[in-house]
């Protein structure tokens, strides 16, 4: 007689076994697409689709929904805007008000960065550039004046000059291959404290280094092309693109020009605030500070995430910031650029 386990095995190895031909036949026959299940399937499939149409409610939210978001750069550096050019380049973290390449006045190196001879290198900046000199107070009319009363039958008097008369001094006479009586024409001749026949020399300019933000500022060569002061960044490296002046990758937007405008707020109250507490280079060091910007121009959650200046510096950097404020609206393409109604925004300042 037959063990009943072993029995117990084979009916469930032979159950098993017609299972699997069951299935394997009505597969390859296609007879499962007559199921419940097989139609349950089709019709999920129909109801998908229909109700993605009706989330759908127009063509243009369509193409909405298709329209991939635009890959904004996430620094902004200023740059000379007599260097753009029509193509922005593909990969660079930085964006300004126009579209800029790399490009070093050397093409030796072949690097990834630009070269720039600068003096710093802490923020970015492609040319020296100060604040633009204010334009002369327009003058005033005078004030008319009374004639004097004409005085009758009384002869004109020579007028007589205040400044003695006298000849002027002989010149040398040059000889033929004598050099040595020529001066340079950068030479101040007739020093009264110098005998006769002498010059004085112009001593060149020295540059001391400034103690004030004032003197800092009136070092900084004029350009008016740049609202945002500050010195040339030193940098080294090398591009094989050639340019006139060393520049850098950034891809022009319409964020760009809306931040250089804000940037410039900014840093001229920032400077305004050190002058009225005599800033004199007594502290050095940076303070970073992170706030959001809406689009009506407030200032919301401002929070410092580094400082090592002190109270009152920091202090001051947060005013900088918020008392501008409200800043000017963003227009319609910054809106559209960056989709939403506020912006994080992170503010370094160098003392």
């Amino acid at each position: 007689m037959m063990d009943p386990i072993v029995r117990a095995f084979a009916i469930s190895l032979s159950l098993h076994f017609l299972l699997f031909v069951t299935l394997e036949a009505g597969n390859r026959l296609n007879l499962w697409r007559f199921s419940p299940f097989a139609a349950l399937a089709r019709t999920m499939k129909q109801v998908t689709p229909s109700v993605k149409r009706r989330e759908l409610k127009s063509p243009k939210d369509a193409a909405k929904a298709e329209e991939k978001p635009e890959d904004v750069p996430l620094v902004f550096v200023d740059v000379d805007p007599s260097q753009a050019v029509a193509a922005p380049p593909e990969n660079t973290p930085y964006y300004a008000t126009v579209n800029t390449l790399a490009g070093n006045p050397d093409t030796k190196r072949d690097r990834q960065t630009p070269k720039f001879d600068g003096k710093q290198d802490r923020i970015l900046k492609t040319t020296d550039s100060a604040q633009p000199k204010p334009l002369p107070v327009p003058l005033q009319p005078a004030r008319p004046t009374e004639k004097p009363p004409e005085k009758k039958n009384e002869p004109e008097k020579p007028k007589e000059s205040l400044l003695p008369v006298s000849a002027p001094p002989p010149k040398p006479e040059l000889k033929e291959g004598d050099l040595a009586t020529a001066k340079p024409a950068a030479a101040v001749i007739g020093h009264p404290d110098l005998p006769p026949g002498e010059t004085l020399q112009p001593t060149p300019p020295q540059r001391t280094r400034p103690r004030t933000v004032a003197q800092a500022k009136a070092q900084l060569p004029p350009d008016s092309r740049s609202a945002i002061q500050g010195e040339k960044m030193k940098q080294e490296g090398g591009v094989r693109r050639f340019s006139i002046q060393a520049s850098t990758d950034a891809r022009g937007s319409p964020l760009g020009n809306y931040d250089a405008k804000f940037v410039a707020a900014v840093q001229q109250c920032w400077y305004n605030l050190l002058e009225q507490q005599r800033y004199s280079l007594d502290r050095m060091g940076k303070v970073v500070l992170e706030f959001r910007l809406t689009y009506d121009g407030r200032i919301t959650n401002m929070n410092t995430l580094e400082s090592d200046v002190g109270d009152l510096y920091t202090a001051i950097c947060q005013l900088a910031v918020s008392k501008p404020a409200p800043f000017e609206k963003w227009p319609a393409d910054v809106r559209r650029l960056i989709g939403t109604n506020s912006r994080e925004v992170r503010f370094t300042f160098y003392y």
